[in-house]
């Protein structure tokens, strides 16, 4: 596979992130006693070398894994930053050992320690997590140069050729299993947009309506202005002024409502803040739109009336 032309690197593991699949073992680390009530059981992922630069995971300090680690298992392991700051503090993990709880293994030595990726789901918090060396696993990761569906294709055409009995269960981009992971978010999200476009639809139609009628209502107040010597642009500035002085005032309450509410949508929420500004700008200036419609467009008409039509109408 790393042949191939357009790959730019493979590795293999037992699983992939944002798969579905965890491995979890209690260790005891050199030189750190648990608390009381406290437990070290960590996730851990058998990968082969190669595998963080396939991944695109940084290796902060340390080395990657070599060929050599990978037919001694469990004789060596990366780890990553959190688990790196809970069982270390601010003291260099490398060449310090760890032991599994269960089993007879020899001590585990500490190469290298990588940045904190995720596991399960992209709203995790950052795991203790480590990973040993194996010279094959269950899954293929490949990083291509270009579009990576391109080698699809390839990809089976090399596996099938091998003439061994590998069997490929399936074969997707990385891109597709988070989409995937977030198919129940972008249910809810979609759901969530069409129900707040009907409700922003609704509020606009009602505001303007109410403002619409409350300048038609005027249309009298009007007239006796328009015949005392008022000017139209005077009328229009007042009639859209007041207007836009509630509509401002309606929408500041809105907003602090809404910043308080908005933190009990943070669970189901990915990539947008609770208080997205862009969010609470755009809708504020559409309330602000209508409102100014509303405001001037009867308005405009009633200044247009002679005066002594204005006065007489009901």
């Amino acid at each position: 596979m790393r042949r191939l032309p357009g790959v730019s690197s493979a590795a293999y593991s037992a699983f992939l992130p944002i798969s579905g699949y965890e491995m979890g073992i209690n260790i005891q680390v050199q030189g750190y006693t648990l608390g009381q009530g406290e437990t070290a059981n960590i996730l851990f992922d058998p990968v082969s070398p190669g595998y963080f630069k396939t991944l695109g995971i940084p290796i902060l300090i340390g080395r990657d894994f070599k060929e050599q680690d990978a037919t001694r298992p469990f004789r060596a392991a990366i780890i990553n930053q959190a688990m790196a700051h809970r069982f270390f503090a601010s003291s260099n993990p490398i060449g310090k050992h760890f032991k599994f709880v269960e089993g007879n293994f020899p001590p585990v030595e500490i190469i290298g320690v990588v940045a904190n990726s995720k596991y399960n789901n992209l709203r995790e918090k950052n795991y203790n997590f480590f990973y040993v060396p194996v010279a094959h696993g269950q899954t293929l990761e490949i990083r291509t140069a270009s579009d990576p569906t391109a080698i699809v294709d390839t990809v089976r055409k090399v596996i099938q050729a091998s003439g061994g009995s590998i069997e490929v269960a399936a074969i997707q981009t990385l891109r597709s299993q988070i989409d995937q992971s977030l198919h129940q978010d972008q249910l809810v999200a979609a759901l969530c947009s069409v129900f707040g476009a009907l409700a922003l639809a609704l509020v606009c139609i009602g505001l303007y309506g109410v403002l619409s009628f409350s300048v038609v209502r005027r249309t009298h107040e009007i007239g006796i202005r328009m015949a005392l010597g008022a000017e139209r642009r005077d009328v229009l500035r007042m009639v859209v002024g007041q207007g836009l002085k509630l509509t401002v005032i309606g929408v500041a309450i809105g907003i602090g409502g809404a910043l308080a509410l908005t933190r009990f949508l943070s669970s189901i929420l990915y990539g947008v803040t609770p208080s997205d500004p862009l969010t609470f700008i755009a809708v504020s200036l559409i309330l602000i739109a209508v409102a100014l419609l509303a405001c001037y467009i009867p308005a405009r008409r009633a200044a247009k009336v002679d005066p002594m039509v204005a006065l007489r109408y009901e």
